[in-house]
C-alpha cells in the first residue's frame, strides 16, 4: 500500500483515492495510515506555491495555485 498511496498522490489519481478512501473509511488504523501518507504530499505541494518566487510576484495567480490545491486536496 505504501507504493500505491504514493503513486496515487503523485500522479493525481483521484478517482482511486477517493475509492480507496471509502473502502478504509470503516477501518481507523487503515484510515489513519492513509491519512499519514497524505499530509507529507500536501506539505510538499503546499510549499512548491508557496516558495514559487514569480507565483509571489502575483497575487492573482499565487492565490489560484493555493486555492486550485485546496479544491484538490478537499
Amino acid at each position: 500500500m505504501e507504493m500505491g498511496c504514493t503513486y496515487m498522490f503523485d500522479n493525481r489519481k483521484i478517482d482511486q483515492l477517493s475509492l480507496m478512501y471509502s473502502v478504509f473509511l470503516r477501518v481507523e488504523t487503515t484510515l489513519k495510515y492513509m491519512i499519514s501518507k497524505m499530509d507529507p504530499f500536501i506539505m510538499q505541494e503546499g510549499h512548491k506555491i508557496i516558495k514559487n518566487e514569480e507565483l509571489c510576484k502575483e497575487p492573482i495567480k499565487f492565490t489560484t495555485k493555493l486555492l486550485e490545491l485546496k479544491e484538490e486536496i478537499d
